[in-house]
Order: C-alpha cells, then structure tokens, then sequence
C-alpha cells in the first residue's frame, strides 16, 4: 500500500512509519523538519522524506494513489502551547483546514490525530465513551488553545467528504519519547520515577497531589 504521513517526523509519525515499512508498505513522509537532529531518525528507515510548510495551501501538491494518509502534523506539547498558544490555534487549524481541501475528493482513507483536551473541560467517565461532548472550560486559558485548534480540526476533517477517522490521543509514550525535563507525559514519569528510586535504593517515589488522581 501507497501511505502518506503529514506529520511524520515526530515522535508518533517515526514509530508509524518503521512499523508501515516493517510491514512491507511504501511509506511518504511530509514534515518541516522542525525538531532538528531528533529527525534523523527517519534517514534509516527506507521512507521518502520530503520537506514541506503544511500551513501553506497552495504551494504544495501530494499526488494521487495513496491508500492510507495519516494526519498527524500539529504544535504539540504542553510547554509549545501555553508559550504560544496563538500559533498553537493558526498552525493546527490551518494544516487541519489544509488537510480537508487537500484530501475531500481522495479515495484513501484518512486518519487525523485529535486529543483527549477535546473533553477535558469537563467531567469524564473512565473509560471514556466515544459520544462525550467536546468541552472546554475557559477558551482564554493557554493550554485551552491546543485543544480548540482540534475540536475544529475534528470538524473540518468529518464535514470535508473524505473517509476520515479520527484519533484522540492521550499520554502516547515509549522509545525516543520525552521521558524528563518537563516534556514527559505522566506514564513515561512514573516509570522514570520508579527507575531513578531502585538506582537509588530507596521504595519511596514522588506523587503530586492525594495520589488518587486517575487519567484514561
């Protein structure tokens, strides 16, 4: 199968793309490069890697033929978002906005990585059930930012006339992934937590707040 990734240089698109590959697939991949020498990772893994703004409609053209197409292009990160949650809203938008008039008239099927923030504003069950309203508490909060750019996202996709699926990720983390320094998410904290107490003989870890706190 023909797959494209926009996206494709991060952390998620790197473990998608080796494990398309692994799987026998011919694998395109559609970045700015952004993250530096981390996106050298992707040179060793048999994929054509081709540079691209995403925000810019018309300056780019994908072709005919794909299969599968994954959106997956975004600012991510809590840290990126509250420092600059109005790029957050314009550049997530804009690729999601792109990504429809790029792709309403494909045959493929589309995959567009959304996130949990689309219902954090208010209670959720855990597990949480796929008809939760989208919700978001204070519109003018920084880290609110992410999660409107992808509420529109999820709406601009679904009403575009494509065969799109739609993904909310939450707390995505293995090998390569952020495991310190503020940017870790909280299952790659905990293990990290609980590795530096065994090389420091002790049973003992840090939990913030009452330790009751559940995430889905």
């Amino acid at each position: 199968m023909r797959i494209l990734i926009l996206g494709g240089a991060g952390f998620i698109g790197v473990h998608l793309a080796r494990s398309l590959v692994e799987d026998g697939h011919q694998v395109t991949v559609v970045d700015d490069f952004s993250r530096g020498p981390r996106d050298l990772a992707l040179m060793n893994l048999g994929v054509e890697a081709v540079w691209a703004d995403l925000t810019r409609r018309y300056e780019v053209s994908w072709g005919e033929g794909w299969d599968d197409i994954y959106v997956l292009a975004a600012v991510v990160g809590v840290p990126n978002v509250e420092r600059d949650p109005w790029r957050t809203v314009v550049v997530n938008a804009q690729i999601a906005l792109n990504a429809g008039h790029w792709f309403r008239a494909s045959d493929a099927r589309v995959f567009f990585a959304s996130t949990s923030e689309a219902y954090a504003g208010t209670d959720v069950p855990i597990p949480t059930p796929e008809d939760v309203p989208v919700a978001i508490r204070d519109v003018t909060e920084p880290r609110a930012a992410y999660a409107a750019s992808k509420i529109l996202g999820e709406a601009a996709m679904l009403t575009c006339g494509a065969r799109v699926t739609v993904g909310r990720f939450h707390n995505i983390y293995g090998p390569e992934g952020s495991w310190t320094g503020g940017r870790e998410k909280a299952p790659a904290a905990l293990c990290r937590k609980v590795a530096e107490a065994v090389a420091n003989g002790t049973d003992r870890i840090d939990v913030w707040g009452d330790g009751k706190a559940q995430r889905s």
